[in-house]
């Protein structure tokens, strides 16, 4: 299936994550100012996927 939001969900987690990995700032939950709008992006992806997952489980 092929599926866009689980692919845009999850390089947003791995853009996030290699960030994360080479920032000295970032704290779990608590982006930096590079981070803050990835942080976002992976949020935001994160909710609308739970989200469809959910409607299909009803």
């Amino acid at each position: 299936m092929n599926d866009d939001l689980y692919r845009r969900y999850m390089k947003a987690f791995q853009t996030l994550e290699l960030h994360k990995s080479g920032c000295q700032v970032c704290q779990p939950d608590l982006p930096c100012e590079a981070g803050r709008p990835m942080y976002e992006r992976f949020s935001r992806l994160q909710d609308a996927y739970r989200e469809r997952m959910a409607k299909r489980r009803r």
